[in-house]
């Protein structure tokens, strides 16, 4: 058994694959290093849209009115992702009404995969609903003062 220790101590030496083994050992570990650095993220302030209320319902108050939404992913699959491909929803349809309750945001994802991970900040959005009150009211326009050279003032309506 010696013998053949021997042996492969003398071929190791001869042929040097100390260097060698240690050279792809290196070289392995700094692909693996670097290919998964691959994932990346991308953050987008988006506006926060509103479905499900009612007719003579208006929302009145609104803690957000924009939100960061961070997707998290593949770094060469984020370079097709623009804002244009989420929405931000927050459904009305069981509100309760004359009451700031937060409200969880959902997100619907537009054209792109499912591989990557969708992060809202915040999470949820205050939002107080009032009844919608209208009146009609006459309003009397009225102006003073001269028009500057090359205009002319028309009747107000």
């Amino acid at each position: 058994m010696k013998r053949y220790i021997e042996i492969f101590a003398k071929i190791i030496e001869n042929r040097n694959l100390v260097p060698k083994l240690g050279s792809i050992l290196l070289a392995v570990v700094l692909w693996a290093y670097i290919s998964s650095g691959k994932s990346g993220d991308v953050k987008f302030k988006l506006p926060v849209t509103f479905t499900g209320l009612e007719e003579n319902y208006v929302v009145s108050r609104v803690s957000h009115k924009v939100v960061v939404v961070e997707v998290r992913g593949n770094k060469d699959e984020l370079k097709n992702i623009t804002s244009k491909n989420i929405k931000l929803v927050v459904d009305l349809s069981t509100a309760e009404k004359d009451e700031y309750k937060p409200y969880k945001i959902q997100y619907q994802k537009i054209d792109f995969a499912d591989d990557f991970k969708v992060v809202l900040y915040p999470e949820d959005v205050k939002i107080l609903i009032e009844k919608k009150i209208e009146r009609n009211v006459k309003i009397f326009p009225r102006y003073s003062g001269n028009t500057e050279k090359g205009f002319m003032a028309g009747r107000i309506r």
